[in-house]
C-alpha cells in the first residue's frame, strides 16, 4: 500500500471535484497513477491549445507548431506535469479559455458568426480556472472591457464610448 502524506492545505474546489472522486473509487496508489495520467493528458491538450492560439493570432500553422513545441520541451512545463498539483489543470483551463475567446473575436465579423455558445464556453473555462487559482478572479472583467470596446465599434459608438460605459459600470 502507498501511504500518502496528508496536507493541511485544503484542496481547491475544481481540483477536489476532478480528482477526489477517483481517489474515493480507487486505491491510493492507483489514484496517484490515474491522476498522473490525467495530468499528462491535460499537458498534451495544453500543447494543442497553445498551437491553436498561436495559429489563430498569427495566421500561420508554423507559429502554432513552434509554440506547441516550445511548450512541450519547456522545463517548467515538464516539472509541473510530474508534480501532483493544480498547475497543469490551471494552465489548460486558462489556455482553453483564451483560445475560445480569441476564436470568438476572430470569427465575429464572418458571415457565419459564432453563436454565444462559444462565448459561454469561454466564461465557463475562465470561471473554472478562477476556481483553481484566485489570481485569475478579475481576468473576466478585463475580457468584458475588451469585448465592450470591440463591440461598441460595430454599433457605431466608437471605442471611447464603449470604454466609458464599461468604466461607469465597473467603477463605484
Amino acid at each position: 500500500a502507498c501511504a500518502l502524506p496528508r496536507s493541511k492545505v485544503r484542496p481547491r474546489p475544481v481540483d477536489g471535484r476532478l480528482h477526489g472522486s477517483r481517489a474515493a473509487l480507487l486505491s491510493a496508489a492507483t489514484a496517484v497513477i490515474a491522476r498522473r495520467i490525467v495530468q499528462a493528458l491535460l499537458g498534451a491538450s495544453t500543447c494543442y491549445v497553445a498551437y491553436r492560439l498561436a495559429w489563430r493570432l498569427t495566421g500561420s500553422p508554423r507559429a502554432g507548431l513552434i509554440a506547441a513545441g516550445v511548450l512541450a520541451v519547456s522545463p517548467a512545463f515538464i516539472i509541473e506535469a510530474s508534480v501532483i498539483q493544480t498547475e497543469t489543470l490551471y494552465l489548460f483551463l486558462v489556455g482553453a479559455g483564451l483560445t475560445t475567446y480569441v476564436e470568438f473575436v476572430a470569427r465575429r465579423k464572418q458571415p457565419n458568426a459564432p453563436s454565444l455558445a462559444l462565448l459561454a464556453l469561454t466564461v465557463v473555462l475562465i470561471g473554472l480556472a478562477a476556481l483553481t487559482r484566485v489570481v485569475l478572479l478579475l481576468f473576466p472583467v478585463g475580457l468584458a472591457i475588451h469585448l465592450c470596446m470591440i463591440e461598441s465599434c460595430l454599433v457605431g459608438l466608437g471605442p471611447p464610448g464603449g470604454l466609458m460605459r464599461v468604466a461607469g459600470c465597473v467603477t463605484p
